[in-house]
């Protein structure tokens, strides 16, 4: 739980000054910058996140950044421990704990408590969840089974994988649509294969696993209360 003091949330898109302006703060006042950033957690994440230069980082320390490598799962939960541990750190050192970022359902996240997600089919089907984004596993439902999902999903799917291909999802949205669930589905496709949103595979697409991320970032914070 968070202490009963001053915490500052700067929430924003990327490049539209939170970074600056919280700069400014910490030249006149002791604060402790905390970043809220789904993907300047990651070492060696710099092209399109606007993350400071190490000069900037140096002079004002900005903490949760560059703390995992690619490959590591780092989820809400892990971002809810960091940044309450930060906070907690800045109270203790009589610092204002700002927390500058775009990753909008971190911040709902730290202030109200995790919903329940799933990275799956197989999540929604098994358990009761607030939203699920399909990325990757069976699709292969019947409508029967479709039933039972009542949370809103979110679809990845590459055209070049053979994993889950285009005929597979075409069977999965017929079974949604025969249990009165279609509307539940929203679908996006890439010119990609399985997998392509991984930064450690070998069939890894930059620019479509950052357009997935984006994706899934506005629809978590749409459904995750």
């Amino acid at each position: 739980m968070l202490s009963n003091k001053l915490v500052i949330f700067l929430m924003g898109p990327t490049a539209s000054g939170k970074t600056n302006f919280a700069i400014e703060i910490a030249k006149k006042y002791s604060v402790r910058i905390i970043s809220v950033d789904s993907a300047m957690i990651y070492k060696g994440m710099d092209i399109g996140t606007a993350k400071p230069d190490k000069r900037t980082l140096v002079k004002f320390p900005h903490y949760l950044v560059d703390i995992v490598a690619p490959n590591e799962i780092y989820s809400a939960s892990s971002f809810i421990s960091d940044a309450t541990e930060q906070i907690n750190l800045a109270f203790e050192n009589d610092q204002i704990p700002i927390l500058v970022g775009g990753t909008s359902f971190y911040f709902k996240a730290l202030e109200n408590g995790l919903s329940s997600g799933g990275w799956s089919l197989q999540a929604s089907l098994n358990n009761k969840l607030d939203a699920a984004v399909i990325y990757y596993g069976n699709v292969d439902i019947t409508a029967d089974q479709a039933a039972a999902i009542q949370c809103p999903l979110l679809g990845h799917f590459g055209t070049l994988d053979e994993s889950i291909n285009e005929e597979m999802v075409g069977k999965f949205q017929k079974s949604l649509r025969d249990a009165g669930k279609g509307d539940l589905l929203t679908t996006h496709w890439y010119t990609a294969n399985h997998a392509f949103a991984n930064p450690t595979g070998g069939r890894y697409d930059e620019d479509d696993a950052n357009l997935a991320w984006s994706r899934t970032h506005t629809f978590l914070a749409s459904h995750l209360r």
